[in-house]
């Protein structure tokens, strides 16, 4: 598509812009005495906000379904808006399958939005019939269900399901025309690939274990990166510091909250240049992990004063914010 076919979806997203939080706004929910009180400060935004049991994660649900209803409604061609489900979408399967195996509700783990039919996908593992799917999510939800009941593994399936997420993110936004998302898929698919050769370092993985788990699409040297992690953190860290990615191996080794705050800010900061842009995808995308990076925000704020946390504390876990 020609990026003027995005006027109208661009006109939309600079129209709702407006709604995003501040740090301002941020600021009042973190000074809010009580919780309503800064449950008021969203409602004066626009949220939805009911006053009953789970209302904070209600509130959140509200907007994020609003979210992508907006998307849906002003973008000319709604394919190009599943690039930005995929995580979600593939967390949703990996839920259902642990659920299965558990027997809990699925439903409560579900995250949103996301482009699969959530009903259709816990009755394709119910029935064990995965043709009810389509495309690379059959592929997936079989060959972990599989693994799963071969090999009694949990861990095996997270890394099937995991490593599917990130080629198909980076796959898709590669195929997109949408430079910022491509520059913004390669270094969160990256930074995946060092988280998981953290953990793996830091619970002494083999090498051959490390080299299944990581996606092998980032621009990192995977070999390099498999082997440093294989003999400890401490040699997965000399090497990234010789990386574009020392700061977030820094972050990584003071707390995975760090880290994964690090990247979210990351990203928000490579899609304010979308600001600049007047035609095209990279608006719809930047505004998509605008609201995302708020609604994170929003919770933990939320969830940390419920908890009695102090202010200070709280302004640990603030997201970089678009507005």
């Amino acid at each position: 598509m020609k990026d003027t076919d995005y006027a109208y979806a661009v006109a939309r997203i600079r129209a709702n812009e407006r709604y995003l939080l501040s740090k301002s706004d941020i600021e009042r929910l973190i000074c809010a005495k009580k919780l309503s009180e800064a449950l008021g400060v969203l409602k004066e935004h626009g949220w939805s906000v009911s006053g009953e049991k789970n209302e904070i994660e209600n509130a959140i649900l509200n907007q994020q379904k609003a979210l992508w209803n907006l998307l849906c409604e002003c973008v000319p061609e709604k394919d190009s808006l599943s690039v930005l489900c995929v995580q979600n979408d593939f967390f949703n399967l990996k839920a259902v399958l642990k659920c299965m195996i558990t027997g809990k509700d699925a439903s409560a783990f579900f995250v949103y939005p996301t482009t699969l039919d959530l009903e259709l996908l816990v009755s394709a593992f119910k029935m064990h019939n995965f043709e009810l799917l389509s495309g690379s999510i059959r592929e997936t939800a079989e060959e972990a269900y599989n693994t799963a009941c071969r090999t009694e593994n949990g861990q095996s399936a997270d890394i099937i399901i995991d490593k599917a997420a990130l080629k198909i993110f980076l796959s898709l936004s590669r195929e997109s025309d949408c430079e910022l998302l491509r520059q913004a898929a390669e270094y969160i698919t990256a930074c995946a690939d060092i988280k998981i050769a953290y953990r793996a370092a830091k619970t002494q993985k083999s090498l051959s274990f490390i080299q299944s788990a990581l996606s092998g699409e980032s621009d990192l040297d995977f070999e390099a990166l498999s082997k440093s992690a294989a003999k400890g953190t401490a040699a997965l860290s000399e090497f990234l510091k010789k990386t574009s990615y020392s700061k977030e191996s820094a972050l990584l080794e003071k707390s995975s909250a760090a880290f994964e705050k690090g990247v979210d800010d990351r990203v928000i900061e490579l899609m304010k240049k979308a600001k600049y842009v007047f035609f095209g995808f990279e608006p719809v995308a930047a505004y998509y992990y605008a609201k995302t990076a708020e609604l994170k925000t929003v919770r933990a704020v939320l969830f940390a004063k419920q908890a009695g946390i102090g202010e200070e504390a709280i302004r640990e876990r603030v997201r970089e914010l678009y507005v």
